[in-house]
């Protein structure tokens, strides 16, 4: 009964506002009507709201760097420059910076990449070898994830023209003017570091190579009308023998057109930069413009650091496990064996440079790197040397000397994971289109005491870095470990049984002695 009051109530305020509505309306005004504008006037608002959300959305449409979103990013509401700042979006600063390629003294990676902000005041080159060296305007920005500063290349780049003068002691000791410089690859061997090529000698490669890959795309465009001419004859040929029954003739039956091969280089477009080449000790540099003035922003220190001292390094490869290889840098660091191992070694020449300085030769930009080693030391293999043997020694009396040779990891066949190192041999038909999986020096280390290797020049002189003593560590007697876990018991259980004959036995109550 209240629930049908509550709902007569309800219906009667509806129509009490509905007459309260038509009430208000102006005079002469139908209702209908004054309902029809009033959903008019709902629909303009909305034409309105919507354009207004259009505009917002073509405002929106490009990013704060300008470059245009998405149509479903559009729609999407677009972060402000305080929330792009806060959401790690770096902010970029136009630099004079230098670009540096350095020597590293590394034969896989002669040369590595880096450059000095503003920020820097101070890098690092190695004595008596180019490094090159150029001056340049481009955005820079410091990465806080990995507290590095970074430059955008591709965004912003502008070579600065001019001299580089080096001092010494406040006075210009040279004055350099930038060169030609390319990067050469390939050759032979694919895998084989770059070569630098500076002045008429970048230019002459780099045409050789324009002319050879010309050469290429003319020889590759006869090569497939050649073969479509082949194809379209032997379609003919086949038809025909299909038709007829009738095999064709050898001398019917053309050769099919060999496919030419690509150039075996790849060189570098030249650019410029200084070549800078000097001995171990302390400078500054600056670049000068055409007039003589120096460019603001470009006054640098630069320390030339040289080796301490050289010697012989070995990258030793376990048979059993010839992923995980590892190095021996120093005749005091001595070689472990476990029984009898077979080992494959490379030989290297090394330079030992002072760790710190090392580091900073190729990270610049990253002002956190090497700190903390500036009394450290860090040896650096030069060049695998090809041309000595590798003697294996006992007691002074020569073992065994082996030659430098490839090896092949070849795959045991079958569901068991395995595989063996076997001697590389090109006419192997199994190794036909290979690549030797590594080359070395093949020694198989016995067990026992008093081993050592050394290396030979091609005269038979013993080289005196190359020393290394081996210690075989003999395999132990399981019986022997056993043995040892079970001595506490064994020793327990005289314990135990020598108390128990020593105590009193019970006498049982009532009974007579």
């Amino acid at each position: 009964m209240k629930s049908r009051i509550l709902l007569v109530l309800l219906i009667g305020a509806g129509l009490a506002g509905i007459a309260g509505l038509l009430h208000a309306l102006p005079d002469g005004e139908p209702a209908k009507a004054a309902v029809a504008r009033a959903a008019e006037d709902e629909a303009a608002k909305t034409s309105d709201t919507g354009s207004q959300s259009e505009q917002n959305a073509q405002k929106t449409a490009t990013s704060e760097s300008g470059s245009k979103l998405a149509p479903w990013e559009a729609k999407m509401p677009q972060p402000d420059e305080e929330q792009l700042k806060s959401e790690g979006v770096p902010e970029k600063e136009k630099q004079l910076v230098y670009s540096l390629s350095p020597w590293t003294a590394n034969e896989k990676e002669p040369y590595g990449g880096t450059f000095v902000p503003k920020s820097e005041k101070v890098f690092y080159l190695l004595a008596d070898h180019d490094s090159l060296v150029n001056p340049v305007r481009t955005e820079v920005y410091y990465w806080p994830i990995t507290q590095e500063y970074m430059a955008d290349w591709f965004g912003y780049r502008e070579d600065v023209p001019g001299k580089l003068e080096i001092l010494q002691d406040g006075k210009v000791i040279k004055t350099l003017e930038k060169v030609k410089y390319a990067y050469k690859y390939g050759g032979d061997d694919w895998t084989a570091p770059p070569t630098l090529l500076v002045g008429e000698e970048a230019l002459r490669e780099y045409e050789a190579y324009n002319k050879a890959t010309d050469e290429y795309y003319k020889a590759m465009t006869k090569y497939y009308e050649e073969y479509d001419a082949w194809n379209r004859y032997m379609e003919k040929l086949i038809k025909r023998v299909q038709e007829t029954g009738k095999p064709a003739k050898p001398e019917e039956i053309p050769e099919a057109p060999k496919q030419p091969e690509p150039p075996k280089i790849y060189v570098t477009e030249p650019t410029e930069a200084f070549l800078v080449n000097l001995p171990a000790g302390e400078y500054e540099i600056r670049t000068v413009d055409e007039k003589g003035k120096v460019v603001p922003g470009s006054e640098k220190k630069l320390v030339v650091v040289a080796p301490r001292r050289r010697g012989i390094g070995y990258v030793i490869v376990p048979e059993s496990e010839w992923t995980q290889p590892f190095t021996s840098e120093d005749t005091t660091q001595l070689l472990y064996t476990y029984g009898s191992r077979t080992l494959y070694l490379g030989v290297f020449d090394e330079l030992e440079y002072n760790r710190y300085a090392y580091t900073r030769l190729t990270q610049v930009h990253v002002p956190l790197a090497g700190k903390g080693t500036e009394t450290a030391w860090q040896w650096v293999q030069t060049k695998e040397l090809t041309d000595v043997k590798l003697q294996l020694v006992k007691d002074g009396n020569v073992v065994q000397e082996l030659v430098r040779q490839p090896f092949y990891v070849k795959q045991t066949p079958g569901y068991a994971l395995g595989y063996e190192i076997i001697p590389f041999d090109e006419n192997d038909p199994a190794m036909q289109g290979q690549q030797p999986t590594l080359w070395g020096f093949k020694v198989v280390v016995p067990e026992g005491e008093g081993y050592q290797i050394r290396v030979v020049d091609a005269k038979g002189n013993v080289l005196p870095t190359s020393v290394r003593d081996i210690r075989s560590v003999g395999r132990p007697d399981p019986w022997a470990l056993y043995a040892i876990s079970l001595f506490p018991l064994a020793v327990g259980a005289i314990v135990y049984s020598l108390r128990r004959s020593r105590m009193r036995r019970r006498v049982p109550v009532g009974v007579e002695l």
